[in-house]
């Protein structure tokens, strides 16, 4: 039920991309027929028995950057690129007010090799702006299954790594939240803002908010806030 559930969400994504004429990544009538049919069945060796398959990642990467559920866990290659999205979310309030830190994980994948199934998913950012300003890399925990038979193994990357014999190769990196607004014109210096996270016109002005939140303009902002 899972994957069908998962499915689900891609064949509606792709339907409403071609409603608008947006391009989606390995497109083809084989790629539809093969994953996307809703009459295709599912079982062992189709899409259960090994989820997903490589050929749906670049599908998968394109939603998740645009807030579709998925199970890819998106990281950068950048480390002021992960820096800027945790500056960011603190500036503009997205995280718990009683937070005093900000965090940035740090996941070491020379050591993946003592976790088999940890997959890390590169994928080309020809589809996707966002991945390629960004230089986005996704983890993807392999599950295997068939139907009628539960999956094998965590979904979640924190309780995956808790049930193995090995330390996780994760480091948490933290910063006082009263540093944010000095951390975002360093990553400014090195040319990661919203606006080159995000070349379009929500990241003009989501750069605009993150550099008025730590330097606001005189005179009444709230006349002029949505």
């Amino acid at each position: 039920m899972q994957v069908l559930k998962e499915l689900a969400y891609l064949r509606q994504f792709v339907r409403h991309c071609d409603s608008i004429g947006l391009a989606i990544p390995n497109d083809s009538a084989a790629f539809r027929e093969k994953f996307l049919n809703h009459n295709t069945p599912v079982g062992p060796g189709g899409p259960v028995s090994d989820w997903p398959r490589t050929e749906l990642h670049p599908l998968l990467a394109l939603g998740r950057h645009h807030r579709l559920p998925t199970r890819l866990l998106d990281w950068s290659s950048r480390a002021y690129v992960a820096a800027y999205f945790a500056i960011s979310d603190v500036l503009a309030k997205r995280v718990d007010a009683s937070a005093d830190r900000l965090a940035v994980w740090i996941l070491d994948i020379e050591k993946k090799a003592h976790f088999p199934e940890l997959k890390v998913v590169a994928v080309p950012g020809g589809n996707n702006a966002n991945l390629a300003a960004q230089s986005s890399r996704f983890t993807l925990l392999m599950q295997k299954g068939g139907r009628a038979r539960p999956f094998e193994g965590e979904t979640a990357l924190d309780l995956y790594f808790t049930a193995q014999p090995l330390p996780p190769p994760l480091q948490k990196v933290t910063l006082p939240i009263t540093e944010a607004p000095a951390a975002l014109k360093l990553c400014s210096l090195y040319g990661v803002t919203g606006a080159t996270m995000f070349p379009d016109y929500g990241g003009a002005a989501r750069a605009t908010e993150d550099e008025l939140s730590t330097s606001p303009p005189p005179g009444e902002l709230s006349l002029w806030q949505a």
